[in-house]
């Protein structure tokens, strides 16, 4: 019988064939340099994003506050109230009780219009009579440093209409 041995290990004098064993310093700065850059520009891509969604939510919100109050007014035969806060960015709805809600972080009231009332400082209240109907409303809505969003709610169905056409709101305020 004979035994064949393998030598698994280069010999110390033998060459090195299998070329570099790592990434030079050029390289992995590179590298950092490019996911930094990439990493970087992300927050900036999503800060629109972000701006956008606040302000879909606070839309939301205000939506649902007037339809609920629309409601309580119908269902309980009495008239429900919304307060804004505008210099807090705030609403509270009257129903049984005062309660106050955040519009939305980082998106504030910045102005309430009726046929009656126009101010962009203070409180403005909505009643909401029995037969669930109010004054036709409008909250313009900072979504950032330059854009502006107006939410108008007709005083016969709470429909709303969100627009950026502050001529628009004239013309419905007017009317």
């Amino acid at each position: 019988m004979r035994l064949i041995t393998f030598n698994a290990v280069a010999p110390n004098d033998a060459p090195c064939t299998t070329g570099r064993r790592g990434f030079t310093m050029v390289e992995l700065i590179t590298v950092l340099v490019l996911l930094s850059l990439v990493t970087g520009t992300v927050p900036f891509s999503l800060r629109g994003n972000i701006a956008n969604s606040r302000a879909e939510l606070a839309i939301e919100k205000l939506q649902l506050v007037d339809r609920q109050l629309r409601d309580s007014a119908i269902r309980s035969g009495r008239t429900s109230t919304l307060r804004l806060n505008l210099a807090r960015g705030t609403m509270a709805r009257s129903v049984r009780g005062q309660q106050e809600i955040v519009i939305e972080e980082g998106i504030p009231a910045l102005r309430f219009r009726s046929h009656e009332i126009d101010t962009d400082e203070g409180q403005a209240v909505v009643q909401f009579l029995p037969d669930g109907t109010s004054a036709t409303y409008a909250v313009c809505l900072r979504q950032s440093a330059m854009s502006r969003t107006w939410l108008v709610f007709a005083g016969m169905t709470g429909q709303s209409l969100v627009t950026s056409d502050a001529d628009e709101i004239e013309q419905m305020m007017r009317r």
